[in-house]
C-alpha cells in the first residue's frame, strides 16, 4: 500500500447512506482472513510458534524450524490474494473479500472511481510503453527480482487492456500473484514442466472427484442438486412429477435406482 500511494479518497458521488465519519486505513479482522495480523497477537510469539516446523517440502526434509508456515494454508493464501485483488481493483472495502468493510454507498465497479472505497492505489508507473512501466511496477513490488520471462508473460498479458489505468492495474494483479512478489529471493526456474501427481488409492476404481462451483445470484438449490429421498415421503418423485415427469416423459433427472451411476 505504501509502495503504490495508498491514499484516503472521500467519493465525489455518494449513491447510498450517509458517509462515514473516519477514513482511516481499516483491515477488518484481517488475521481471520490471511491468518495474522498487526493486533490481537494470541501468543508473545505472535501468530506463529518459534519450534514450529512445515509437515511437508524442504523445511521438513531438512528438520528447519519455519514458523510463519503454520499461516501458509490454502484459504489463507486465497484470501491474500483476493484481498490484494480487491484493493487493486476497487480500493479499500468489503468489494469481493476485499481487506476492509462496507463504507456505506455504491457498488464493486471496476472502472477506475473507486466509488466503494475508503481510498485506493494512487500510484502510476512512470515509462514509455508498456514494458517500461511493467518494470517500473516490479522495481516497487519485488525490488527489481521479477524475471524477464515473467515480466514479458504479464506485459503481453495486460497489452489488450483498454486504457493505461486498466493496464496499470492489470499488471499490479499479475505482479502480486509471482514467487518474487511473496518472497525475498531470486526465484530461479527449472525450465521443466511440472509434473501432474496421480491420485492416490485403490486405482482400480474409476476415477471421482469433487467439484465445487461458486457462483453469485439466486440460484434455487433444486436447480443444482436434486433431491434424493426424504421418508416417508418420496421426495425424487414428486420433484420429477413437478418438473415434467409423464406418462410419456422422464421429466428432469434419472430414475432413483441410476442416481449412482
Amino acid at each position: 500500500m505504501r509502495s503504490m500511494d495508498y491514499q484516503t479518497s472521500i467519493p465525489t458521488i455518494l449513491d447510498g447512506a450517509p458517509m462515514q465519519t473516519t477514513y482511516n486505513v481499516r483491515l477488518w479482522k484481517i488475521d481471520e482472513k490471511i491468518g495474522h495480523g498487526p493486533y490481537e497477537f494470541p501468543t508473545v510469539f505472535s501468530y506463529f510458534l518459534p519450534e514450529y516446523v512445515a509437515d511437508s517440502g524442504p523445511t521438513q526434509k531438512a528438520n528447519l524450524a519455519s514458523p510463519e508456515s503454520m499461516v501458509v494454508t490454502m484459504p489463507n493464501i486465497v484470501n491474500l490474494l483476493n484481498g490484494m485483488f480487491s484493493i487493486i481493483k476497487y480500493g479499500l472495502s468489503d468489494c469481493y473479500s476485499g481487506f476492509s468493510t462496507y463504507p456505506g454507498y455504491s457498488g464493486c465497479y471496476d472502472d477506475g472511481l473507486y466509488r466503494r472505497s475508503y481510498g485506493h492505489l494512487f500510484y502510476e508507473p512512470t515509462g514509455v510503453g508498456d514494458y517500461e512501466k511493467a518494470t517500473n511496477l516490479a522495481l516497487l513490488l519485488t525490488a527489481g527480482r521479477l524475471s524477464t520471462e515473467n515480466l514479458n508473460i504479464i506485459v503481453e498479458s495486460c497489452s489488450s487492456e483498454p486504457d493505461e489505468q486498466s493496464k496499470n492495474r492489470c499488471m499490479q494483479q499479475l505482479i502480486v500473484t509471482t514467487g518474487e512478489f511473496h518472497t525475498n529471493n531470486f526465484v530461479t526456474q527449472s525450465g521443466e514442466d511440472r509434473e501432474t501427481g496421480i491420485g492416490g488409492g485403490n486405482t482400480t476404481e474409476p476415477y471421482k472427484a469433487i467439484v465445487y462451483f461458486y457462483l453469485g445470484g439466486g440460484l434455487d438449490s433444486y436447480n443444482m442438486l436434486a433431491p434424493h429421498t426424504c421418508a416417508p415421503i418420496d421426495v425424487y418423485a414428486r420433484y420429477r412429477s413437478i418438473r415434467g415427469r409423464s406418462a410419456i416423459a422422464e421429466g428432469v433427472g434419472l430414475p432413483l435406482d441410476r442416481l449412482l451411476e
